[in-house]
């Protein structure tokens, strides 16, 4: 089970439309959008619960296997921050490719395309 502790990021804006969330971006102007299970996972990001209490929580009041509710909603909550629209304590979240430095005297290339993979340099 996962320990974090999750809120909306500072540069985060939200837009509840019907039983949908619409999480704007306004760092990078990018738009998310939650069906109505990710709305109420993200209304759940207030800081204080974390994401193994929230997991068991839902799987108690929809009476879904805590090992399924704990699988997607980990991803989502992955999804979210690693897309920087969350936020947790010590959960640092891969660069984007404009952050990445230009290549270093390692012998190899930062590969933008995974941050944390090399590829030899030709």
């Amino acid at each position: 089970m996962d320990e974090l502790v999750l809120s909306p990021a500072p540069g985060a804006a939200t837009v509840e439309v019907a039983d949908e969330v619409i999480v704007v971006d306004e760092s990078i102007g990018v738009l998310h959008l939650l069906n109505p299970m990710g709305a109420l996972v993200w209304r759940c990001f207030d800081g204080v619960s974390p994401l193994d209490e929230i997991c068991a929580d839902l799987a108690d009041v929809h009476g879904v296997p805590l090992a399924t509710v704990a699988a997607d909603v980990g991803a989502l909550a992955h999804r979210l921050l690693d897309e920087r629209v969350a936020v947790a304590p010590g959960y640092r979240p891969p660069p984007r490719p404009e952050e990445l430095e230009e290549p270093c005297d390692c012998g190899h290339d930062h590969d933008p395309g995974d941050p944390y993979a090399l590829a030899p340099n030709p």
